[in-house]
């Protein structure tokens, strides 16, 4: 569950404001340096926008990002943690801070932190849903995870994903018709083959 949220038309916004134009250089090279995956260079960039002003919230979720694609989940949470305390109405550092937790399998940590993301930006609200829905399942609460696999695919009607899990989640609770419907709709409309895969295999799997 790796995904980079690093907003970049909010790093261009600040290029000019906040912790000044070298700061934000540090932070804007730093972020270039994440998407090509160099994640030791992206921190270091970071880490040095922050030294230039302490109180700029965007690299510590940057350099967060970086940590917890290295696996450093203790580092991206303090800095998850930095970001939320200078800007607690920051949707994307919850649902960042979310993945940590659930990365570090502290699945009720996750789940709150999707709803605090969930509530502040409806822009992350069906991947809230669908992660929040994960940390349910990883969690044994398959009837949560159900309820919340449901909302992201009135959301999103093309969500196969949700619908494998979902499926999976109905197969755990013994609806096993329910589970052959979710399967069956991503064989019927699915055009992605590791869908199509996935699906195939956990419909086998069901005990007739």
């Amino acid at each position: 569950m790796r995904i980079f949220m690093v907003v970049l038309s909010l790093l261009f916004i600040i290029s000019a404001i906040g912790c000044g134009e070298s700061g934000a250089n540090h932070n804007l090279k730093g972020a270039e340096f994440l998407k090509r995956h160099e994640y030791q260079r992206a921190i270091d960039e970071f880490s040095q926008a922050i030294r230039k002003d302490k109180n700029y919230p965007f690299p510590y979720n940057n350099r967060g990002l970086a940590y917890l694609e290295l696996n450093k989940y203790d580092k991206a949470l303090a800095d998850f943690n930095m970001a939320i305390g200078l800007n607690p109405l920051w949707a994307e550092a919850y649902y960042n801070r979310g993945n940590a937790y659930a990365q570090m399998q502290q699945y009720e940590k996750s789940v709150e932190d999707y709803s605090v993301a969930n509530t502040l930006y409806k822009r992350y609200y069906h991947l809230s849903l669908h992660n929040s829905a994960m940390s349910y399942s990883n969690m044994g609460e398959y009837e949560k995870a159900v309820e919340d696999f449901t909302l992201a695919i009135l959301i999103d009607s093309s969500d196969y994903n949700s619908y494998l899990q979902r499926g999976i989640a109905y197969a755990k609770m013994g609806l096993n018709d329910q589970a052959k419907n979710d399967f069956r709709k991503i064989l019927e409309e699915s055009k992605e083959p590791g869908f199509v895969n996935a699906a195939t295999k956990e419909m086998m799997a069901l005990k007739p």
